[in-house]
């Protein structure tokens, strides 16, 4: 299992070859949503990254985030 940092860091890699990947092929991989919840969860110490298939319809988010305070059908994955 990574440590938290070592896991964060990867997510960070993902994100940002995912959106060089978005730029060059001109395709709208991310929404003002992903945007959103990507500055969310970093300010709350954690990450958040796109998922699903093909189209990003769900976010998947790491960390101990306090979600409760979120307006958004969330469902807790207890790992």
């Amino acid at each position: 299992q990574l440590p938290p940092a070592d896991l964060f860091e990867k997510i960070d890699e993902f994100d940002s070859r995912l959106r060089k990947i978005s730029e060059a092929a001109n395709l709208s991989l991310f929404l003002p949503i992903h945007d959103e919840f990507k500055a969310w969860a970093r300010n709350n110490g954690g990450r958040s990254k796109p998922t699903g298939a093909g189209g990003g319809d769900m976010i998947l988010m790491i960390g101990d985030l306090p979600t409760s305070h979120l307006k958004r059908t969330l469902i807790p994955l207890m790992l």
